[in-house]
């Protein structure tokens, strides 16, 4: 430990002459926020260990949902208002962990005897599993200056709980977390006022990212006026840690292409003022722009509720719900992130609002291993009624971070169409409402153009049109891919047509390809369907295969983690009917093997994806060879990769098939 941390607690311990060893209790954590578990540690080691000469409270650093060091700090600071002077609360130094500061001085001061506080609460085994772990070094060290003293606290007190109360804005649930104290209203009017709903999984904006938010937005807005974005101030701003929660690429391109739908009234605005503000009232983005001949440059960029300023400003329009989605889905991500890696359940209550009336939020976040969910990163489950949304996530962790990429516009789908069924429940939506029908009796077109369904499935699937940046008939596409075993080819085209008519009648600025409306022949694409079924199955005859072989294979050296997902093309005549036609192919972007079905035996099926599984290991493994060319005459790279496919896809998918016959 650092000498100024050492010079603190020397100057709180009293310079005697006795030759008795000094005894220094220590109780460090992250305390985001301290919770009153914590307050009762601190009080319970004072009332049991009274021959302490001082008991130190190190806060570590780091940030959940926004609660930092300075806010953790100012709370015990709080709290030590009923607490002996012998308490001291600080930082832990040199941003060390709280643990590693413990053994430093223990280390440091070998004359001096610690008493090391940890907490735990009664029943909950995980909480003495990480005592084991916290204190494994005392085995492998010389620490026989410290003594552990568990702490056994009644009661469920939890910091992650305490921090999703706040991001519910549940100040009843969040007291309930805190010591009885008269400064209660003090702490939560602290805490609401930095906790924001984070979503980190980018780095910060570098020159590229700008550069390509720039050609998007000239592309929307050409040939009127040409959008510059290359002013420092733009870009300092832009990575300002003010920004809360930080700017997200997807942010901007929202924001130019809901500009893109006011472009005449932007261009006036600039003619008439010189200087506008555009605000994005959703994500609360404000850019400055100048007229410049025929450039708008940007001035610089800010997310900010109430932005003053003597400029016009010009508010892009928001769709129905858009700010709530906005704002569930962003709980939803991060209550997640909080929970990762455990079974987690529980219910906001007031989690959002509806014309004045609030609902309610359940979240189930359940880990799921390969051999139950199969090589898809998760599965979404949600329902909704007049009392709110339920939103259940089966996942496999081995998926993630990079599967939040596709998590977030799917959670973004689910509660868009969530939410339209809660405003029909209460009669918001006076069209339709819902009620006196068995949903898992009617076959699947019927569901899906229920009079309520309709308008629930379209502005879902144009939440993730925009989110995803595809057309709205993409997005359709996409949604009856999922479903291609389940419909005819009529029913299918049916409901595109039905789905298209509504958007075009209700949601006139989305996106549609009238080209590809002519015609649909869709694929099964493993994609999610976040307000029932999930992510579709494999056929039910080859998916307990695909696991079992990727299982093996990954057992036998390969390296497939993250597991690749698997695409079904099921309809393709011609390519069925061409000898020579593809039987698969990987996707080394996407992660993607895709099998050609029609016609084939399952195990021939099955020996493609061995094949492609062997790519998907060249890819992750950096050996994989992009070649420009499919003719192996040409290219001796090529030649390699596909004789490393052929030779172990085959021999490993034999070793697979004859352990089975001879179990």
């Amino acid at each position: 430990m650092n000498d100024l941390v050492k010079a603190l607690i020397e100057g709180i311990i009293s310079e005697d002459e006795s030759p008795k060893k000094k005894i220094i209790g220590m109780f460090g954590g992250g305390f985001k926020p301290p919770t009153s578990g914590h307050l009762e540690v601190v009080k319970r080691a004072l009332d049991e260990n009274p021959e302490m000469d001082a008991l130190i409270i190190l806060v570590g650093s780091g940030t959940r949902n926004s609660i930092s060091q300075e806010e953790s700090l100012a709370i015990w600071n709080i709290y030590k208002k009923s607490l002996p002077n012998k308490v001291r609360v600080m930082a832990s130094p040199d941003n060390k962990p709280p643990i590693g500061a413990i053994y430093s001085y223990a280390k440091k001061n070998s004359d001096k005897e610690i008493y090391w506080f940890i907490g735990a609460r009664e029943g909950n085994e995980e909480d003495f599993q990480d005592i084991a772990t916290r204190t494994k070094s005392l085995r492998k060290g010389d620490y026989s200056n410290i003594k552990v003293k568990e702490i056994v606290t009644g009661g469920s007190v939890s910091g992650t709980k305490a921090r999703q109360a706040l991001l519910a804005k549940d100040k009843e649930t969040f007291i309930q977390f805190l010591p009885n104290i008269p400064e209660i209203d003090e702490i939560w009017d602290m805490l609401t006022d930095v906790v924001k709903e984070r979503i980190s999984f980018k780095p910060e904006f570098d020159e590229t990212e700008v550069e390509f938010i720039e050609d998007f937005a000239d592309d929307k807005m050409q040939p009127d006026v040409d959008i510059d974005l290359s002013g420092q101030h733009f870009f300092d701003r832009l990575n300002d840690p003010r920004n809360y929660p930080d700017i997200e690429p997807y942010e901007l391109e929202d924001f130019f292409e809901k500009l893109s739908d006011e472009k005449d009234e932007f261009i006036t605005f600039l003619k008439k003022y010189k200087n506008v503000v555009v605000k994005d009232t959703e994500t609360n983005i404000n850019i400055p722009f100048m007229k410049a001949a025929n450039k708008a440059i940007a001035k610089t960029i800010m997310r900010k509720r109430n932005f003053k300023t003597p400029d016009a400003i010009l508010p892009l329009k928001e769709g129905r719900y858009d700010a709530e989605v906005t704002m569930i889905s962003r709980m939803v991500v991060n209550v997640f992130k909080d929970a990762f890696g455990e079974k987690f359940e529980t219910t906001f209550e007031d989690a959002g609002e509806l014309n004045g009336d609030t609902y309610e939020l359940e979240t189930y976040f359940y880990p799921t291993p390969f051999n139950k969910l199969g090589p898809v990163p998760f599965i979404i489950n949600a329902a909704g009624d007049g009392d709110g949304i339920a939103i259940q996530i089966n996942y496999n962790p081995d998926s993630f971070p990079t599967a939040y990429n596709e998590l977030i516009p799917e959670i973004k789908d689910a509660v868009r169409h969530e939410l339209e069924h809660v405003s029909q429940y209460r009669n918001y939506n006076k069209e339709v409402k819902p009620g006196g029908v068995n949903q898992d009796d009617l076959p699947l077109y019927d569901y899906l153009t229920l009079d309520y369904e309709i308008p629930a499935f379209v502005q879902g699937l144009y939440k993730k049109a925009k989110t995803k940046k595809i057309t709205f008939t993409a997005a359709v596409d996409e949604f009856l891919d999922e479903r291609v075993e389940e419909l005819m080819p009529e029913e299918a085209a049916k409901v595109k047509q039905i789905y298209i008519t509504y958007a075009k009648k209700n949601l006139p600025a989305a996106q549609l390809d009238e080209k590809a409306n002519e015609n649909i022949t869709p694929n099964h694409n493993q994609k999610s369907s976040p307000y029932g079924s999930g992510y579709k199955p494999l056929k039910e005859e080859l998916t307990p295969h695909i696991i079992s072989l990727t299982q093996f294979m990954g057992s036998h050296g390969l390296n497939l983690k993250p597991y690749p997902k698997v695409k079904f093309i099921d309809n393709d005549v011609e390519n069925s009917q061409n000898i020579f036609g593809r039987t698969a192919y990987y996707d080394p972007n996407q992660h993607i093997v895709a099998l050609y079905t029609m016609g084939r035996h399952p195990k021939d099926i099955l020996r493609s994806y061995a094949h492609e599984l062997i790519h998907h290991h060249q890819n992750l493994n950096n050996t994989l060879d992009h070649s420009q060319t499919t003719n192996t005459n040409g290219d001796n790279a090529l030649e390699k990769i596909e004789r490393e496919a052929y030779e172990n896809g085959n021999i490993l998918f034999r070793n697979w098939e004859d352990q089975l016959k001879n179990q």
